[in-house]
């Protein structure tokens, strides 16, 4: 029964797991939602400053012009700054109110010196450009050993923003963040320094200095190829199944299912709104309830759930674990050819890759309550697959 005030989101999702929005994704929430008079505001903390390559600013690659504008960290390179850019009307409305701005370090003109040279360093030495060259040069070097190595079930990203979907299984696409966390751990041996992220802390995420060079990006994946082909033994991708399993039952699965409980809440919620329909008739069930018989988010055993009675991916066996069809047999070779069959529907994927909706399948942002409300109207709300909302 609240309304909406403000709406929040990065034009390429970072912690969500370095997630690219679909074309025209923002431009159909804003119409919605600035049309209502919910102020929009670009997160540009993490993907801005020409760190996507095409854009100085991610919003942009979106085609929108967001309410205001919030940046932070890399725009003092270092130093603690951060600002906030508004429309002149915005400002003019605080203003009026006889409300005076204070920020007790805002006063700092060292801050301000530090963001306004690397503004001009970012612009003198074309780092937006260099960015775009060479994300695309290591994002295609890096789609190349996706060839040969089916753990890596997705490569995404602009520019320098980039992340690599480990996987246990290359047709569920079934998370393995233990797997992630052990190719982390062995480049930093290396003296390569990765993180990971994402819903499932499955993605190792790319996102180094702009003045990284061609030179570093070959390095990075060159590294990354002898680890997967000396390392990666069939011995520890065994041991490393093992420690998915144990990791899924008691952080993952359960995971799982709570996003997958506000999908159906949400769901249910947006049936409401629109009005008496098939599923009407049921109140929603709230996060942490059990569903009334929805057919919604039943599981799979690939780890997949159904939405609006359409399976996203595998048989519709029921399963609890990490067992077949879902998970590669660890007797399978880790890398490429030795890969075994380990799921039904080539064209499933798990949460956080994407949705299938009547029309197509299209990626799913790691969104909230906020953003799944935005698009009840459209297409988009009819195949609801949201995982994260709050």
């Amino acid at each position: 029964g609240g309304r909406l005030g403000l709406f929040l989101c990065e034009g390429v999702l970072s912690c969500g797991g370095q997630v690219v929005l679909p074309p025209g994704y923002l431009q159909a929430v804003y119409e919605v939602l600035q049309g209502e008079g919910v102020l929009c505001v670009a997160d540009e903390v993490q993907c801005g400053l020409g760190r996507v390559g095409e854009a100085f600013w991610a919003f942009q690659t979106q085609g929108v012009v967001p309410d205001m504008v919030a940046v932070g960290k890399s725009i003092g390179n270092g130093y603690p700054v951060s600002a906030l850019a508004v429309t002149r009307p915005l400002a003019n409305a605080f203003a009026a109110s006889g409300m005076e701005y204070f920020n007790t370090f805002g006063g700092s003109t060292a801050a301000a010196v530090a963001a306004l040279t690397t503004l001009q360093v970012v612009q003198e030495e074309r780092l937006q450009e260099h960015a775009q060259q060479v994300g695309s040069h290591l994002m295609r070097r890096l789609r190349q050993l996706q060839g040969s190595f089916p753990l890596l079930g997705d490569v995404r990203g602009l520019g320098l923003m980039l992340g690599l979907d480990v996987v246990a299984c290359p047709r569920s696409k079934l998370h393995a963040p233990r797997v992630a966390r052990w190719i982390k751990e062995r480049m930093k041996a290396h003296h390569i320094l990765l993180s990971t992220d994402g819903p499932y802390d499955n993605v190792l995420k790319m996102k180094p200095p702009l003045v990284f060079g061609v030179k570093e990006a070959d390095r990075v994946v060159d590294t990354l190829r002898s680890v997967l082909e000396q390392e990666l033994t069939p011995d520890v991708w065994q041991a490393l199944m093992e420690e998915e399993q144990a990791h899924r039952a008691a952080v993952t699965g359960p995971r799982m299912e709570l996003y997958r409980q506000n999908e159906q809440y949400m769901q249910a919620v947006l049936q409401k709104e629109a009005g008496p329909g098939p599923a009407s008739g049921r109140p929603p069930a709230a996060p942490g309830e059990a569903p009334q018989g929805s057919g919604l988010g039943s599981q799979n055993g690939d780890g997949m759930s159904r939405v609006q009675g359409s399976t996203q991916a595998g048989s519709g066996s029921t399963s609890s674990g990490f067992g077949a069809p879902g998970f590669v047999e660890a007797a399978s070779a880790p890398g490429g050819a030795g890969l075994r069959q380990c799921g039904r529907n080539e064209q499933g994927r798990h949460h956080g890759q994407g949705y299938t909706s009547g029309k197509a399948t299209r990626p799913v942002a790691h969104l909230g309550l906020a953003a799944a409300l935005a698009v009840q109207g459209g297409d988009v709300g009819a195949a609801l697959a949201v995982q994260g909302g709050d």
